[in-house]
């Protein structure tokens, strides 16, 4: 099986999308799931890449481009719309907002990454934010007109829909413990950046982190046959993705590779990423094949 890469002013977009509908006061604003639109966005996104989202090669061009890859962010400050479009919640949601890498071929690396796939044509969905679920129906549009692509693995496919399916139970999870009440559209806001605050908002984020960690380590599972033993089965937790707060702990064992095993730990907050190994005391590049996989760390820089 094969895609095309996508690089930079490569585009997303989908007819199709849900987000919260909030009518205009004086009406009561209390959240509502509304019919949308995902709209326009490059791969190569202001906001995302100021943030440190957006993933590309640094060295590797197509068309003289930077190529998008594994665990890319288009980022926040997409302009999704919904109907009707007089919508108080864009407050909340577009900076908020997010179109991720879930495909990737794992055994193509450049620069020491595996290469993201998306492409409509090779049906490979990007995963978008949506409420309250997010949205796998969104996808790059003109990555076929790019005259590099990849071949990838029906291990690779499978992982795309473990991440995928894991995020929708998280996402799922969340509304049914927290739904939005009718509290001001700043408080909304406030909650989403800080995730937990209040019982019920904590309980949520703590749902959508125990789906991570079960969706971890299934990928981490098929990434152990795929490398023959090089990556380590991982367990690990990750902040619920946000522009300003992020985290994650890993711990690694199984590989063929000991300088592989042990404690991860990664953080992202506005961008400033830092990492170490804590069972060697090493930096973490980034750039190691036997690194933990970490399928919910998505704004993070995972080694």
């Amino acid at each position: 099986m094969r895609c095309p890469v996508n690089i930079a002013i490569d585009f997303s977009l989908t007819p199709v999308g849900w987000h919260f509908f909030v009518p205009i006061p004086p009406v009561p604003p209390t959240p509502v799931p509304a019919f949308g639109m995902e709209m326009f966005a490059l791969q190569m996104w202001t906001a995302g890449l100021l943030l440190g989202k957006n993933k590309f090669t640094s060295t590797v061009k197509h068309k003289s481009l930077p190529i998008v890859l594994d665990q890319h962010d288009v980022g926040p400050l997409i302009p999704d719309i919904t109907i009707p479009f007089n919508n108080l919640y864009y407050v909340v949601m577009w900076p908020m907002s997010a179109r991720k890498i879930v495909f990737a071929a794992y055994k193509v690396q450049m620069n020491g990454k595996p290469v993201g796939m998306t492409d409509i044509l090779s049906l490979l969905p990007m995963l978008s934010c949506g409420n309250p679920v997010s949205n796998p129906l969104v996808f790059s549009i003109i990555a076929a007109t790019n005259t590099v692509d990849v071949g990838y693995e029906l291990a690779d496919l499978v992982v795309g829909l473990v991440l995928i399916a894991f995020t929708l139970i998280g996402d799922a999870l969340a509304y049914a413990i927290d739904p939005p009440g009718s509290s001001g559209i700043g408080m909304q806001l406030a909650g989403q950046l800080f995730p937990f605050l209040g019982a019920s908002a904590s309980g949520a984020s703590l749902a959508k982190i125990a789906a991570g960690t079960v969706g971890n380590f299934v990928v981490s599972a098929i990434r152990h046959d795929q490398s023959g033993g090089v990556v380590p089965y991982s367990v690990g937790i990750q902040t619920p993705d946000n522009p300003l707060l992020g985290g994650s702990a890993t711990y690694n064992w199984g590989s063929t590779d000991p300088s592989q095993n042990g404690v991860v730990l990664g953080g992202n907050a506005a961008g400033v990423q830092r990492e170490q190994n804590v069972s060697t005391g090493a930096d973490a590049t980034g750039s190691n094949f036997g690194g933990p996989v970490n399928p919910f760390g998505f704004g993070s820089n995972v080694p």
